[in-house]
């Protein structure tokens, strides 16, 4: 039970307690790290997934936050598996593509699969990776090009 506060009823809390389990789901088995916001879009998934064909297809984002999506398709998608996913942003800009991993697919009471992505966040590129080369400033390398024209006329007015 809610404790409620001084000047709010114990039905008045529990009131709002249940307000707030409707307007944001479960809260008390809701696990995910960042807040969602249900949306409902219409939008395109490309498996991302060696040995599966990257043809697109329709689903629908019923909710989304910072670290995943929750949607839904008429078809099971294996649990596991990369794909990309044009995600909306707010009017006046473009969609971004994001690679996700399935973590959940449910059977829907009222048909079609809830299915739980999780965002993948990217890897440095191989560059940041790799040990940084030294960089030789343009003073030395002009420099080194003045020493080999000077070496150069040397051994060919030497002989004379």
């Amino acid at each position: 039970m809610i404790a409620p506060e001084s000047n709010q009823t114990v039905a008045e809390a529990e009131a709002a307690a249940e307000e707030a389990a409707a307007r944001h789901g479960h809260p008390l088995t809701d696990r995910r790290r960042s807040t969602r916001t249900k949306q409902k879009f219409v939008t395109q998934m490309t498996p991302w997934t060696a040995g599966h064909a990257s043809i697109p297809f329709d689903v629908i984002i019923e909710d989304i936050s910072e670290t995943g999506v929750g949607l839904v398709h008429d078809q099971p998608i294996k649990v596991g598996l990369r794909h990309l996913l044009n995600v909306p942003r707010g009017e006046n800009q473009r969609p971004v593509i994001r690679e996700y991993i399935v973590v959940r697919c449910d059977v829907r009471p009222e048909g079609g699969y809830a299915i739980g992505l999780e965002q993948q966040f990217t890897r440095g590129s191989v560059d940041e990776l790799l040990p940084a080369k030294r960089v030789t400033s343009s003073t030395t390398k002009l420099l080194f090009l003045l020493f080999g024209i000077f070496g150069l006329l040397i051994a060919a007015l030497a002989p004379l």
